[in-house]
């Protein structure tokens, strides 16, 4: 976002250009539009693996779970502030920042799942956080 200069390509929330998928007539445009549908993404693979470690009934990867959710709400919050507030450096380093923390706290989820599994059996059958970690 930042790089392309596309942070208020779309200066409207929650709405897009005033539609709920703009017409894409620049490239800043489609930058600020696919950033959001990222987002929306992002949050769906969350609410996913926080039922997913909800259903294991391990403690710790519930916690994680919770942070993650979390996380994910502030930094979609942080997101809307950014628009609506035009771009305010301390909301717009709080999103950036929690970006960061985001993905962080996603990668500890993501390790702490492996935990308990043997080489083997995590080697034989692929589970989503290890093709997560492949990918890296």
């Amino acid at each position: 976002m930042r790089h392309t200069k596309a942070g208020l390509a779309i200066p409207d929330f929650p709405l897009s250009l005033g539609r709920i998928v703009p017409a894409i007539t620049s490239f800043r445009i489609g930058i600020a539009f696919a950033h959001r549908v990222g987002a929306l993404a992002v949050a769906a693979c969350v609410v996913a693996c926080a039922a997913a470690a909800f259903r294991s009934g391990r403690p710790g990867l519930k916690k994680t779970a919770l942070a993650l959710l979390f996380l994910v709400a502030v930094q979609i919050a942080l997101g809307a502030s950014t628009v609506l507030s035009r771009k305010a450096v301390p909301v717009t380093t709080a999103h950036v920042a929690t970006g960061a923390l985001l993905l962080g706290t996603a990668l500890a989820f993501a390790l702490g799942s492996l935990r308990g599994r043997s080489l083997t059996e995590s080697a034989a059958v692929p589970s989503p956080s290890t093709e997560a970690l492949a990918c890296l």
